[in-house]
């Protein structure tokens, strides 16, 4: 039998504290919400059992308040701090827009994402052809990404395919195939 374990990192500090109280007056036993107070949204709180734990997401990722879950900065701009004189970082933030990571069935959906050894990157884009499209092809919709050190693989979101030139989803009137 083989087991893996999905690293988490440790709690930065955890203290005895109720859980919230919900609409009908029970206690919730557990749950997750963002730390308010921290303008990057890159931190949250972790209550269960009336015992509360900080935390804070890995380096690059922020808490997303819909899915309570740290996430690659796809979506929201709202939520995330940039480093806007960094030109790989907003080449990065770029590709990234209508497009997410993808997710592999086999394993739960867990994101095919992962945080690089060295917490560096050794490229920032790249098509990825395989399985449903061969290099040279004009109609991709997946491809690679490299941010803050974490490596995942990217889908475009429905409507859109990869520009090649641009790095980025475009929408599919855009493209001949």
């Amino acid at each position: 039998t083989t087991t893996f374990e999905i690293p988490t990192k440790p709690p930065i500090d955890c203290f005895p504290q109720a859980c919230n109280i919900n609409d009908d007056g029970t206690i919730n036993e557990h749950e997750v919400y963002p730390n308010t107070a921290d303008p990057c949204h890159a931190s949250y709180f972790e209550c269960n059992l009336n015992r509360t734990c900080y935390f804070e997401c890995g380096h690059g990722l922020f808490f997303n308040n819909v899915t309570l879950s740290c996430e690659l900065p796809t979506e929201d701009p709202d939520y995330w701090c940039l480093d806007e004189d960094n030109q790989g970082t907003m080449a990065s933030i770029k590709s990234m827009r209508n497009s997410h990571p993808v997710l592999d069935p086999s394993k739960m959906n867990m994101p095919e994402c992962y945080e690089s050894i060295s917490s560096q990157c050794t490229f920032s884009f790249r098509p990825s052809y395989g399985l449903f499209s061969r290099e040279g092809d004009s109609c991709v919709n997946e491809y690679e990404i490299c941010y803050e050190g974490w490596i995942c693989k990217m889908r475009c979101d429905a409507g859109f395919l990869l520009d090649l030139d641009d790095k980025e989803c475009k929408p599919k009137r855009y493209f001949i195939c």
